[in-house]
C-alpha cells in the first residue's frame, strides 16, 4: 500500500496518446504505459524488440508529468528489458556464459532475440524516476517476477502453456496487486507439461 486508502477502485480513466501504437491511461494516481517495443524496426527478423528514439523521448515526458503528479507508473510492453531469472540487463552476446555454461537465465534466453535491443538506454531512463512500480512483459513463454532498483519486472506466459498459470493485476488507488491463478484441469496441465521443451524456464 502506498497511501492510506488501500480500498477504492479505478475510475475516470483518461489517456494520452503519443502514437497509433503507444500511449498512456491515467486513473486515481496511476499511469499505466502501453509501449510499442517493435518502434523502429522495419522487418522483424528474430524477434528482438526495440523503443525508438521519438517513443524514448515521450515516455522520458511521460515519467517527469506523471512524478509532478504523483502518480505511480506501470509499464506494458513484449520484449524483455532484464533477465528474467536475474534481474540484470544482459550484454549483447547471442548467450551468456560463452564457455559452454548454460546462462543464468536458462538456455532458453537468446539476448538477440528475446531483449528490448536498447533496453540499456531504457533502464537509464527508468532509474532517473523513483515513481516506476511494475513492467509487465511476454514475449519468452515463461512466468517470472524479478525486482530490480524498485521496480518488479513480470513476464508471463499463455495460460495453455506450463504450469497453466494466468495472472490478474489489480490496481487500486493506492495499491497495486498481483495474483497468480493456476487452472485446474490436471490432464491439460499433464500434456502441457510434456509438450514444454525449453528447459530451465522459470515457472513462478
Amino acid at each position: 500500500a502506498m497511501c492510506a486508502n488501500t480500498t477504492r477502485p479505478l475510475s475516470r480513466l483518461t489517456c494520452s496518446t503519443g502514437s497509433p501504437n503507444y500511449t498512456s491511461i491515467r486513473a486515481a494516481g496511476w499511469r499505466v504505459v502501453l509501449l510499442d517495443a517493435q518502434d523502429g524496426l522495419t522487418r522483424d527478423r528474430d524477434g528482438r524488440g526495440l523503443i525508438g528514439a521519438a517513443q524514448l523521448d515521450w515516455l522520458r515526458s511521460e515519467l517527469e508529468d506523471a512524478a509532478l503528479a504523483g502518480e505511480q507508473v506501470i509499464l506494458v510492453m513484449h520484449q524483455l528489458l532484464v533477465d528474467p531469472s536475474t534481474g540484470q540487463p544482459m550484454d549483447g552476446s547471442t548467450h551468456r556464459g560463452q564457455t559452454g555454461d548454460a546462462p543464468p537465465g536458462g538456455s532458453w534466453i537468446e539476448s538477440t532475440q528475446d531483449f528490448i535491443l536498447n533496453r540499456a538506454e531504457v533502464l537509464s531512463l527508468l532509474s532517473n524516476f523513483d515513481n516506476v512500480r511494475l513492467s509487465l512483459h511476454g514475449h519468452v513463454h515463461a512466468n517470472s517476477i524479478v525486482t530490480r532498483r524498485g521496480v518488479a519486472f513480470v513476464t508471463t506466459a499463455s495460460p495453455i502453456e506450463f504450469p497453466m498459470h494466468w495472472r490478474e493485476v489489480t490496481v487500486h488507488e493506492c495499491e497495486l496487486r498481483l495474483t497468480t491463478h493456476a487452472i485446474d484441469v490436471p490432464r491439460q496441465r499433464d500434456k502441457s507439461r510434456q509438450a514444454d521443451r525449453r528447459g530451465g524456464r522459470a515457472a513462478r
